[in-house]
């Protein structure tokens, strides 16, 4: 049996007792992974088939250090298996993994909830991410939302203002000293699922590459439909009071 003096450094135990005392680093595995980490090695015997596993050592003073084991087995001539092994330190990766995933589960916390819709679109009008919230607010999942055209999604009066805006805003890109970091607002009516529509402002910037070429479209979608609806209503009332002022006689108001 040769153990590398490398024993000392993951398991902080002595290659002398390491050799002399395996159990000294049975010990160490973390009794939350020890099944696991025996099922692995008994699968590898049955099948004498390579093994790998990730796991936890346990180590003094409540200290926890991830290990990325991977060993190929062979059978000796008394039927025992001898696995010639490689360990890696992987703790500073799964502490990174940790973080990631931390991040993407508030970031997705965030999106679903959330009352307005964050997108991303290329220069072809293609949506390459749409928020969760898409759902809540037009009725579509983001995967039924990332597969429409952009003349699926408004109807034909606010395509034909999003190409204007889109057109002149690459015009301004030519001038000298534009904003680069600039936004656009304008207001859109969308269809939703169940056939009506919604009206939403839209803030939307450019993503650029490292060059500062325009590469794609970011933007923020928020619901305005209740204030086109009071705008509506403000307008009728005004041409209703119009009308009265300017009757010469009831009768004139039914004509």
């Amino acid at each position: 049996l040769y153990i590398s003096k490398s024993v000392e450094d993951y398991f902080e135990v002595s290659q002398t007792d390491a050799v002399h005392n395996n159990q000294l680093l049975w010990d160490r595995i973390h009794k939350e992974d020890l099944d696991e980490y025996i099922e692995s090695i008994k699968t590898s015997a049955e099948n004498i088939s390579p093994w790998e596993q990730k796991h936890r050592l346990q180590l003094p003073g409540d200290r926890v250090k991830w290990i990325y084991t991977r060993g190929v087995p062979a059978k000796q001539d008394d039927g025992s298996i001898i696995w010639d092994t490689i360990a890696l330190d992987i703790t500073d990766q799964k502490r990174l993994e940790d973080r990631l995933r931390e991040s993407k589960e508030k970031y997705r916390f965030l999106t679903e909830r959330m009352s307005d819709i964050v997108w991303t679109m290329d220069l072809n009008f293609q949506l390459t991410y749409v928020s969760p919230s898409v759902e809540r607010l037009l009725g579509f999942s983001p995967a039924e939302r990332m597969v429409q055209s952009l003349e699926e999604q408004v109807t034909p009066e606010s395509l034909s203002l999003i190409m204007k805006t889109f057109h002149q805003a690459l015009e301004r890109e030519k001038e000298h000293g534009a904003d680069p970091d600039r936004t656009v607002v304008l207001e859109v009516e969308y269809y939703h699922k169940n056939q009506s529509t919604v009206w939403m402002e839209n803030s939307v910037g450019a993503i650029r590459d490292k060059s500062g070429d325009i590469v794609g479209m970011l933007g923020v979608s928020r619901t305005i439909s209740d204030r086109k609806l009071a705008e509506k209503i403000n307008q009728t009332l005004y041409a209703i009071a119009n009308a009265v002022n300017t009757a010469v006689n009831l009768d004139d108001l039914y004509k």
